[in-house]
């Protein structure tokens, strides 16, 4: 099985040289591409946790900030090591999550979250294997 990418993608372009830079993951402190999205991390979170402060709550919401002063910043790795932490969490996101970008080094799912197509297929992460979506 061969992973199909658009002719017109430079795929040494993706792999050297993120198109909005690096942000640094606040739950490892490496610098996690951001090739899609300004700020925001490929396959990763931007998790405000403004929403989660409220009156008499764990965090009091600060008003007069933007999402960006309050925001928790994960790569995709701590994504996974959060959800393996909150299981019950886990449960909620759903098969195919995120997509294979184009420039992965292999063609093996990053993780059981992922998706991809093959030969115009949809396929899903189980087990660390592609398995063809019903």
């Amino acid at each position: 099985m061969e992973i199909m990418v658009s002719d017109n993608i430079n795929i040494d372009f993706y792999r050297d040289t993120p198109r909005y830079g690096f942000v640094k993951c606040d739950g490892c402190g490496e610098n996690a591409p951001c090739h899609t999205q300004e700020r925001l991390p490929d396959n990763g979170w931007a998790l405000p946790y403004q929403i989660f402060g409220y009156y008499g709550g764990f965090t009091d919401d600060d008003e007069g900030q933007s999402i960006w002063d309050k925001s928790v910043i994960l790569c995709h790795s701590c994504v996974l090591r959060f959800l393996d932490f909150f299981p019950l969490i886990a449960k909620h996101i759903s098969k195919g999550g995120h997509s294979l970008m184009p420039f992965a080094d292999n063609a093996k799912p990053c993780c059981d979250y992922a998706w991809t197509l093959i030969e115009g297929e949809t396929y899903l992460a189980e087990n660390g294997e592609w398995v063809k979506a019903e």
